[in-house]
């Protein structure tokens, strides 16, 4: 019965057509498994099991290291209605799924989000709280996933980020008191945060 709910899932038959379909499983058996079983905490649990069985093959290991994980978006166009339309991909609405992989191919983690969203602020979804035996030990983006907020975070959370940054060139370095402490950086360094501000609305 739970085999067929997945099945009924995976292939988008639904519910109603795989009972149709099946001799020995009725649709309201497939309604409580469903109902019942699939979540979305427990297809996450699944997939966090059946990642860390691939990742422990021994042919797997010759790929890499597990905690070397990248994260990228990918867009899929949709009927027109159903979705925003973004510039970037063309007059065309859609969506676009951020998908995290592993240093062993595997893919542990997936966000649905909105063609006009940014990817930055998805970067740690994967990444945090995942129930798979993963030892993060850097992670990879474009330069869709990057953000200044993205990189405090990375930092605060003792775990490392490597981006590819497009415009490069164009970004400067923030620091607290005077950017003369760092003469060898001068080309580098930006206007100073504005601390009084900071502990001025900190509450």
């Amino acid at each position: 019965m739970l085999l067929a709910t997945i099945l009924a899932g995976a292939s988008n038959l639904g519910l109603a057509r795989m009972a149709y379909a099946s001799k020995h499983v009725s649709h309201s058996q497939l309604t409580c498994g469903s109902m019942w079983y699939l979540r979305s905490e427990t297809y996450t649990d699944a997939l966090a099991r059946i990642v860390d069985g691939h990742h422990d093959l021994p042919f797997a290991r010759r790929w890499g290291e597990v905690g070397n994980t990248s994260s990228d978006g990918q867009f899929f166009a949709a009927n027109r209605g159903s979705g925003l339309i973004n510039a970037k991909y063309g007059p065309d609405p859609g969506l676009k799924i951020y998908s995290f992989l592993s240093g062993r191919h595997g893919s542990f983690h997936s966000s649905v989000i909105g063609a006009t969203a940014g990817e930055a602020p998805f970067v740690l979804d994967g990444l945090v709280g995942n129930s798979m035996l993963l030892n993060l030990l850097i992670h990879y983006t474009d330069t869709g996933g990057v953000s200044d907020h993205v990189f405090a975070l990375f930092h605060l959370l003792g775990m490392k980020l490597a981006s590819r940054l497009r415009d490069y060139p164009d970004r400067k370095l923030a620091c607290f008191g005077s950017p003369r402490q760092w003469p060898f950086l001068a080309p580098l360094m930006g206007s100073p945060i504005k601390d009084d501000v900071i502990a001025q609305h900190w509450g």
